[in-house]
């Protein structure tokens, strides 16, 4: 799982930014690493990280994973005014005085979940990465639309969300599992947008599930190591 430019132990990288740059940077990991063609899988704002690398490589990618994430994010008033307001936020405060705010009780405010080992990690999370970065992830969130080349992409893909996410509520999962030709939507019952952190296990298995499947068209193996 790497980290994105911008991000983690990636925050130091010198820009652009933006999700195309990443996008453009997991290609040239995989060649680093020698790897030709990967199953590909992004969460939330990683899932239009993942959508853009299958647009540019579609080559590259086995199958696509789309989790928690959309094809356009500005379906709402609401949406609308998220998308206006969040760059305005993080262009006068900075991620590490966001972190200072955060406590459990603000951050079940937040994300629904109070956990203080959660809060812990997410407060390390604002607090080290790039400020940039996170200026212009927030515009590409809003900006993304893929609605009109997601017909484009003719490998299998799954989405999967919760069906209690407020921050990206299942419309967008639906709307996703719609525009993709060879995709199937899962929801993860009472789980939101926190559902790796959340239902990690079920959520998990979900995609393992997917993965192991054979290609279309191929037989089932039987009695076998694939039984």
């Amino acid at each position: 799982v790497p980290d994105l430019r911008g991000y983690g132990r990636s925050a130091a990288l010198p820009g652009p930014y933006g999700t195309a740059t990443q996008a453009h940077d997991m290609a040239r990991l995989l060649d680093a690493l020698g790897i030709a063609r990967a199953h590909v899988m992004g969460y939330s704002m990683g899932g239009i990280v993942a959508q853009q690398f299958a647009l540019l490589y579609p080559e590259r990618v086995g199958k696509l994973v789309l989790a928690a994430t959309w094809a356009c994010k500005t379906q709402t008033a609401k949406e609308r005014w998220e998308g206006w307001a969040l760059p305005l936020v993080l262009r006068r405060v900075r991620g590490r005085h966001l972190s200072r705010w955060l406590n459990p009780r603000t951050a079940r405010m937040v994300t629904g979940l109070g956990d203080p080992e959660y809060v812990d990690w997410y407060k390390h999370v604002l607090a080290t990465n790039n400020d940039a970065a996170l200026r212009q992830s927030a515009k590409d969130i809003h900006c993304f639309d893929s609605r009109a080349s997601l017909a484009q992409l003719r490998m299998p893909a799954l989405v999967i969300g919760g069906t209690a996410d407020d921050v990206v509520p299942p419309y967008h999962f639906k709307m996703l599992a719609r525009l993709l030709p060879h995709a199937r939507l899962q929801l993860v019952g009472g789980a939101g947008h926190l559902l790796i952190y959340t239902h990690a296990g079920e959520t998990a298995s979900r995609i393992r599930r997917f993965l192991l499947e054979p290609p279309a068209g191929l037989p089932q193996e039987k009695n076998g190591a694939g039984a």
